[in-house]
């Protein structure tokens, strides 16, 4: 489940559904997951005043972390890969694109190298790419992001 709203004048209020299976693939250290999953999407467009009824599609989805080093340096690749299908008409009663949405990031354990204390604080780079997001057309005004990225997490 996606249940959120926010106060914009565009005024989204997501609902979403996502039902399927996953395989989980056994990989030595780490994993890989991919997931065939039932989508169906409900949202708002505040511009026009009208609620949206997606069609429902379906969603590939794939998510990933899997530890390595580099010398002594400990590392990780970890993100996600989405691809969504056509969703029908939007709230402007455009039709809408299959979405691809993927973060990537490479991670190095900095808590483990400083402090000997592993996935406390971590550090890395990584990218962000989507297309057709939202499902918006192809070509579109802000259908298309292609983002580097620096990531630092620290966990408590």
């Amino acid at each position: 489940l996606d249940w959120n709203s926010k106060d914009t004048a565009f005024a989204p209020k997501v609902r979403k559904i996502l039902v399927g299976p996953t395989l989980k693939f056994d990989i030595p250290k780490g994993f890989f997951d991919v997931s065939l999953l039932y989508y169906k999407e409900w949202n708002n467009n505040g511009i026009v005043g009208k609620s949206v009824e997606f069609d429902p599609t379906y969603r590939i989805a794939m998510a990933w972390g899997i530890p390595f080093n580099v010398g002594s340096v400990p590392l990780s690749f970890e993100g996600f890969l989405n691809y969504t299908g056509k969703k029908g008409k939007d709230g402007f009663g455009v039709k809408t694109d299959p979405e691809t949405w993927t973060d990537m990031f490479i991670m190095a354990d900095v808590g483990q190298m400083l402090m000997g204390k592993p996935r406390t604080l971590r550090a890395g780079i990584g990218y962000e790419y989507i297309n057709n997001k939202f499902g918006s057309k192809e070509g579109s005004t802000g259908s298309e992001t292609s983002t580097p990225m620096i990531k630092v997490q620290w966990h408590f």
